[in-house]
């Protein structure tokens, strides 16, 4: 059994802490880096974020087959970084995780 819960951001930021003290493992899904930064904005509640499938348009640069980034949400990315996010990308859990570092 799977359970699929859909909120917005704010109902999300409100749970963080319920979905973070419940046992079952979890994955929290954001659709753009923008939103990831908006979830973690003033909590420490998120420690880890990996990047996959994130597609080609206009101003992002390939960083890896399956993740293209502008230098602007690369800098996101740092910043997130600094202050105490593990960022990796992986595109499919058996695959090493890839660290923000050799994304540049």
């Amino acid at each position: 059994d799977i359970e699929i819960i859909f909120v917005d951001v704010s109902e999300a930021r409100a749970r963080l802490a319920e979905w973070n003290a419940d046992p079952r493992v979890g994955i929290l899904l954001a659709g753009d880096i923008p939103t990831m930064v908006e979830l973690r904005r003033g909590k420490d509640q998120i420690a880890r974020v990996n990047l996959g499938g994130i597609h080609h348009r206009p101003g992002r640069t390939e960083r890896l087959p399956y993740v293209y980034l502008s230098d602007e949400e690369l800098e996101t990315l740092r910043g997130l970084a600094a202050a105490g996010c593990t960022i990796t990308a992986q595109a499919v859990p058996t695959e090493e995780a890839v660290p923000l570092a050799r994304l540049a």
